[in-house]
């Protein structure tokens, strides 16, 4: 289990079982609009599909973002973007 700052973690176990319950393709999109410390979005890029998350703490915006910036996946964030210069 990966750490986080995240007060209410969960395992990635938990979002990839739920993926996989529904069903998925290679045009699926998952949506989490809660993202916390990104794990949906990380088992979204791990199993190869598009996401969207929002996130309206900075930080753990930020956390999230650098969870799933290491997957070739197109993975979208809303809420409160990161600075860029």
């Amino acid at each position: 289990q990966e750490k986080t700052a995240h007060p209410a973690p969960f395992p990635l176990a938990l979002p990839d079982w739920c993926i996989r319950l529904h069903g998925y393709n290679q045009r699926t999109t998952v949506l989490d609009p809660f993202m916390g410390s990104g794990t949906t979005m990380l088992a979204a890029a791990r199993l190869g599909l598009d996401g969207v998350g929002f996130e309206i703490s900075h930080t753990y915006f930020e956390q999230a973002f650098k969870r799933v910036e290491a997957y070739p996946h197109r993975v979208h964030f809303g809420g409160n973007p990161v600075e860029t210069t």
